[in-house]
């Protein structure tokens, strides 16, 4: 049998067998991503990722969410579920206040986390043979936790060698706004779509 003259194709579009919703974040201080699952891409899938960072980020003082302009961003239930949130976190004095801030319209270059899923569907879906959406799940929650690793073990920008911190780094990066400062944290939002 011989096969010096065939040439194997993966065709550019492949057939879907399923569709997975996830919804994740980016935390530009630490880098870190946290995610979650979900079964609608709505505004109810963003405050389950909101409620997971509140609790994640519990200790510091105020969280920053920046995204872009969908429509489930900036609907009127989050809005009223975020006043009410940031009103009762008030009152029980416990936990960061959650402020929104999104982008400007046709800035798609500021939304860093579709770098993250972008890297993602490279390394874990696109031409993937997963038996069904939960192997897949895995396979992506396994990249996240090993992105998750890499960055805690060799974070950029956050220290000098020598321990302390690099102001000049963080200066920088905060006027970018995308870096906190003391118990402030800010978080990259971000939602898409994967289809297997």
């Amino acid at each position: 049998m011989q096969f010096c003259n065939w040439l194997l194709t993966y065709p550019q579009e492949q057939k879907h067998r399923d569709v997975i919703m996830m919804c994740a974040a980016l935390s530009a201080t630490t880098n870190q991503v946290t995610w979650a699952y979900g079964s609608a891409r709505n505004t109810a899938a963003i405050i389950d990722l909101l409620e997971l960072l509140y609790n994640q980020f519990f200790s510091a003082t105020k969280l920053y969410v920046t995204w872009d302009a969908v429509s489930w961003h900036k609907s009127v239930m989050l809005v009223d579920w975020l006043d009410t949130f940031n009103s009762n976190t008030r009152e029980t004095n416990e936990g960061p206040l959650i402020e929104l801030v999104p982008f400007p319209t046709s800035s798609q270059f500021l939304d860093v986390i579709e770098a993250v899923f972008s890297g993602m569907k490279r390394a874990v879906v696109h031409h993937s043979d997963y038996r069904n959406t939960s192997e897949m799940k895995t396979a992506i929650s396994l990249h996240f936790a090993e992105r998750n690793a890499h960055f805690r073990e060799n974070p950029r920008g956050q220290e000098s060698r020598s321990g302390r911190s690099n102001s000049s780094t963080t200066a920088k990066r905060f006027a970018l706004g995308t870096i906190g400062n003391g118990s402030r944290t800010f978080i990259r939002g971000g939602f898409d779509v994967l289809a297997q």
